[in-house]
């Protein structure tokens, strides 16, 4: 069993081994889980994929299209710019 150390500032200091174990570095997040027999669980925060966490950030779609109604606007999109072009 390996101990860890709390700082006056409830930090905890944590073994380079146990670290290497969850798969964290300095800077990374830990999670804890209380048990209730007065167990608690150490886990390291899920790493999102860098993609993944662009997820949600536009928030959702406002507009509704059916895929004729896309389809046409497309169209006309390209029309309006192809007449920008000749002018």
């Amino acid at each position: 069993m390996q101990t860890g150390t709390i700082t006056a500032k409830g930090q905890i200091t944590m073994n380079k081994d146990i670290m290497g174990h969850l798969g964290i570095q300095t800077g990374d997040k830990i999670r804890f889980k209380k048990i209730p027999d007065g167990t608690v669980i150490i886990e390291a925060e899920k790493k999102l994929h860098p993609i993944e966490s662009l997820f949600g950030i536009l928030g959702k779609a406002r507009v509704h299209l059916t895929d004729e109604e896309m389809k046409t606007a497309i169209e006309e999109a390209h029309a309006e710019a192809g007449m920008k072009g000749l002018s």
